[in-house]
This record gives C-alpha cells, sequence and structure tokens, in this order.
C-alpha cells in the first residue's frame, strides 16, 4: 500500500482534491483541522491501547490466572494430583470450557 491510498483509505479524500480544496479556500486552517483532526481515534498509532485500557486488559488477564490457580489447586486434589500435574493433564481446558 503507497502513501496515496494510506492517505486516502485515513482521511477519505485523496491529496490531490484535498490540496485543491486548501488552494481555492480562504480558511485553509479550519479545513485541514476538519479533514485530518475531525476524528481523534484515528491519529497516533493504531491498536495501542490507553492507559486505562491497559490496566483493564492487564487486570483481567491476573484474575484469570488466579482463577485458573485456584480451579486447579481445587480439582488437582479431588483427582488426587498437584497444580502442576493437574495443569499437565490439561485439566485447565475444562476451565475455559467453563468459561
Amino acid at each position: 500500500m503507497n502513501d496515496e491510498q494510506r492517505f486516502y483509505q485515513k482521511f477519505r479524500t485523496s491529496r490531490k482534491d484535498f490540496i485543491e480544496t486548501l488552494r481555492g479556500s480562504k480558511d485553509a486552517q479550519k479545513i485541514i483541522d476538519k479533514t485530518i483532526f475531525k476524528e481523534s481515534k484515528s491519529l497516533g498509532r493504531h491498536g495501542i491501547f490507553t492507559l486505562t485500557e491497559s490496566i483493564q486488559v492487564v487486570r483481567r488477564t491476573v484474575t484469570e490466572k488466579e482463577r485458573a490457580n485456584k480451579f486447579a489447586e481445587k480439582f488437582g486434589k479431588v483427582a488426587g494430583m498437584s497444580q502442576r500435574e493437574f495443569r499437565q493433564q490439561g485439566g485447565i481446558k475444562g476451565l475455559q470450557e467453563m468459561l
């Protein structure tokens, strides 16, 4: 994908049309703001979470691991295995199916 295609995909106008619009207007700054800065989510790095979203992901992951450990401990003892043996035998897959 070349730069022209990326520009069109992101701003839904070609560079040529955008420059012609700027040349034909009296207030170019308003057009730039309207076209390029209209959506804050389209700017910056794609796929990067905000700090609060990142913290939520980490908390969710830690909670899931704690649940898996409790599950392995509880049902591993019932089956007469340690947590590690329970995991190696595929016992955690049962937890994933239940969730």
